[in-house]
């Protein structure tokens, strides 16, 4: 995924359609993110990312099919069964476990409110240059986690562009307190999940997590990246810097 935000921004179009293809291989963590690019692209006029897209796809799963021809069934299956063997996929069944009555009704709110952010964000990327499609990208792959999609905390891994983005705005924004803020950042998402996931492990015939560990990296990047927002999408007019010319006149 990292390799294919980078391909995007130095132009390498058929080359990062060839590795959002092949992210396709969990295809509930990038579905959304894979819809993205195909209309933001279509918007963009870069139609070798277009197709590159699509036809990589298509490629792939024709070839898979040569060797398995109903593997695709066999995965929608296994994609549909897995929440009925794992522990709570989504929010919604979360926060029916912590509050039953109107857990449920939560767990929809959320997932409406992610789906008008993430249409609205779509909608103001149409169009632009390469470097709002990456955080618009890295704003879609945090929200898929909560949006009500089932996951697991195990596929977070796919999160790391969008850490890296975060921390990389505080650095190039504010230097050494942006590199202080990164530190205690990284403690805490480290030592402090750990911590979490240790205090509130349910010990029976096997050691099982707990639903809290759902949220911590997700909504520190929904945090972050809207944190950021300004920094990255309007690189030609840093916030920081027209504060303090504005103070500087003051």
């Amino acid at each position: 995924m990292a390799a294919a935000f980078l391909a995007v921004r130095t132009g390498h179009d058929a080359l990062a359609g060839l590795l959002l293809a092949l992210s396709t291989i969990k295809p509930q963590m990038v579905i959304l993110l894979i819809l993205l690019t195909l209309l933001w692209s279509a918007s963009s006029r870069r139609w070798v990312l277009f197709w590159s897209v699509v036809g990589n796809i298509v490629l792939l799963s024709a070839i898979t099919s040569l060797l398995i021809p109903d593997w695709i069934w066999q995965n929608l299956v296994q994609v549909f069964a897995y929440p009925r063997y794992t522990l709570p996929t989504t929010p919604g069944e979360i926060f029916t476990l912590w509050v039953p009555g109107v857990g449920k009704q939560l767990g929809w709110a959320l997932t409406i409110l992610l789906t008008g952010t993430l249409v609205w964000e779509a909608r103001l990327a149409w169009g632009k240059e390469a470097y709002w499609f990456v955080w618009t990208s890295c704003l879609t792959l945090a929200a898929t986690q909560l949006i009500g999609i089932p996951t697991a905390t195990e596929n977070y891994m796919i999160l790391f562009p969008a850490v890296v983005m975060v921390f990389a705005a505080w650095d190039e924004q504010w230097g050494p307190v942006g590199r202080a803020l990164i530190l205690i950042s990284c403690l805490g998402l480290f030592f402090g999940v750990w911590w979490l996931f240790l205090s509130t492990l349910v010990v029976g015939e096997q050691p099982i997590q707990s639903p809290t560990l759902f949220f911590p990296l997700p909504v520190f990047l929904l945090v972050g990246l809207y944190w950021v927002r300004w920094w990255v999408l309007r690189p030609e007019q840093p916030l920081l810097d027209r504060w303090r010319r504005f103070r500087h006149k003051i």
